[in-house]
C-alpha cells in the first residue's frame, strides 16, 4: 500500500488524526490524491490510515492506527454512523433524531458532517477522500437512517481547502419544503436548502436552554440572532421583553415566523431589528435612553478562522462585548459566544476580561459553555472544539 513516512515531531504521534504537510518526511510507492495510504514513522512502523491529499495543508486525514487495511466502502461508513448513533442515543440531553449525527473526525469519518432533522438529513463532505466515495456516503446514509430527505450542504471553507469547490444541492428524496422541528426556542422553521449552515445551529440548542433558566423578568437583547434562538428561548424562559438583531432580512422573517408559531408560549413580545449589530450597539451606547439591559447574548459568526485571522478577531470580539457591557444593568448577565477553534475558552477569557476593565465593570462567571454533546470532541484533537462561551454576572466593583 502507498503511504507518507511522517516527521519525529508530527502531531500524530501524541494521538492527533490529522497529518500536516510540513509533517510529511517522504512518501512510497506513489500515492495518489484520495486513496487511503498507510502512515509509517521514520523507523517504518505503522501509525495508521488515512485520506491523502496533498494540495490540502492537511495531506493525510487518518481512519483508523495499526497496520489493518482499511477499505472505505458503505459498510465502513455505515458502521461508523451506527456507533455514532448509538452513543448519541445515551446522552441525556439529546434527542437523537435532531441532532448532528456525524461529526468528522470525532466520528471516524474525517470530512464528513451529518445533521439530522427527524426524517431529513442534511450532509456536508468537506474531504477529498469522501467527495471521491459519495455513492458509498449515499449509500450508508439510506441505510442507517432511511430519511425522505438527504440535503447537501458542503459550502465550508474547508472543501476549498482540500482543492473542491462548493456543492449545495439535493442529494435524494423530493426537495424539502420548510418544516418545524420542537426546539428549546419553541417550534422552529427548518429551511435545509435556504437556510445558513445545515438549517440550524444546533450546537447551540443546549446554550438556548441555558440562557432561557436565566431569564425570567429580564429584558434581553439577542445580537447576531439569526432564527432567534436565543431570544425565543428566552421568551419561552418568561423574559420581560426580547429584541432581536441581526443583519438578514431571511433570517428575522424565520424568526417572526418562529415567534408566531411560539404564540403565547412565548410568553413576551418579540422585537426584530435589521441592522449590523456592530452599528447597532454604538447607537444604544451613545445614547443610553434607547435601551437598557438585563441579559445580552452575543453571538457573533467566526471572527478568526484561521491564526492569522486572530489578532483582527480579538479586535472585533472586545468592541461587541465592551458595548454590551455598557448596556447592562447592575447585576445583569452577558451571555457570549466564539464559534472560532482559535478564540478558545481561555482567549476568550481573556477578552471579556479587557473589556470589563474598559468598561469599569466587575464580572462573575456565572456558567461556561460549549457546543452541545452531540458534537464530541477528542482531547488529542483540540480543533473538534470550536465553541466556547461565558455567561457573567455584572458586579459592582470593590
Amino acid at each position: 500500500m502507498p503511504g507518507v513516512v511522517v516527521t519525529p515531531k508530527a502531531a500524530v504521534h501524541a494521538g492527533h488524526l490529522w497529518v500536516r504537510t510540513n509533517e510529511v518526511a517522504s512518501t512510497f510507492d506513489d500515492p495518489r490524491a484520495g486513496d487511503v495510504i498507510e502512515v509509517r514513522d521514520t523507523r517504518g512502523r505503522p501509525l495508521g490510515r488515512g485520506f491523502w491529499n496533498p494540495t490540502s495543508r492537511l495531506a493525510v486525514r487518518l481512519l483508523s492506527r495499526g497496520p489493518a487495511e482499511v477499505e472505505v466502502d458503505a459498510d465502513f461508513v455505515a458502521r461508523r454512523l451506527r456507533a455514532g448513533l448509538a452513543w448519541r442515543q445515551g446522552l441525556a440531553d439529546v434527542d437523537p433524531v435532531l441532532c448532528r449525527a456525524a461529526w468528522s473526525e470525532a466520528d471516524g469519518l474525517p470530512g464528513l458532517v451529518v445533521d439530522r432533522y427527524g426524517d431529513h438529513l442534511a450532509v456536508q463532505i468537506l474531504s477529498l477522500g469522501f467527495e471521491q466515495r459519495r455513492d458509498a456516503v449515499l449509500d450508508a446514509l439510506r441505510d442507517v437512517f432511511r430519511p425522505r430527505t438527504i440535503v447537501e450542504r458542503s459550502e465550508a471553507s474547508a472543501r476549498r481547502g482540500e482543492g473542491l469547490e462548493p456543492a449545495k444541492g439535493l442529494l435524494w428524496g423530493r426537495e424539502p419544503v420548510p418544516f418545524t422541528v420542537d426546539a428549546p426556542a419553541g417550534p422552529t422553521v427548518v429551511d435545509l436548502m435556504a437556510s445558513q449552515k445545515t438549517g440550524l445551529y444546533l450546537d447551540q440548542l443546549a446554550n438556548h436552554a441555558a440562557v432561557a433558566a436565566l431569564a425570567r423578568g429580564r429584558r434581553v437583547l439577542d445580537c447576531f440572532c439569526n432564527q432567534g434562538g436565543f431570544a425565543l428561548a428566552a421568551a419561552r424562559g418568561g423574559a420581560a421583553s426580547v429584541t432581536g438583531v441581526d443583519s438578514s432580512a431571511a433570517a428575522l422573517e424565520l424568526a417572526r415566523v418562529n415567534a408566531a408559531a411560539s404564540g403565547a408560549k412565548a410568553g413576551a413580545e418579540a422585537t426584530w431589528v435589521d441592522a449590523n449589530v456592530f452599528d447597532h450597539l454604538r447607537t444604544l451606547d451613545r445614547d443610553r435612553a434607547l435601551g437598557r439591559y438585563d441579559l445580552i447574548v452575543v453571538d457573533p459568526p467566526p471572527f478568526a478562522p484561521n491564526k492569522r485571522a486572530l489578532v483582527g478577531a480579538r479586535r472585533g470580539y472586545k468592541e461587541l462585548n465592551l458595548r454590551a457591557l455598557r448596556l447592562l444593568e447592575p447585576g445583569g448577565l452577558l451571555s457570549t459566544y466564539s464559534c472560532s477553534h482559535h478564540v478558545g475558552p481561555q482567549v476568550l477569557a481573556d477578552i471579556l476580561a479587557e473589556a470589563a476593565a474598559d468598561a469599569r465593570r466587575g464580572l462573575r462567571i456565572v456558567a461556561e459553555h460549549r457546543q452541545r454533546a452531540d458534537h464530541p470532541v477528542l482531547v488529542a484533537v483540540p480543533e473538534t472544539r470550536y465553541l466556547s462561551g461565558f455567561t457573567v454576572e455584572v458586579i459592582d466593583r470593590w
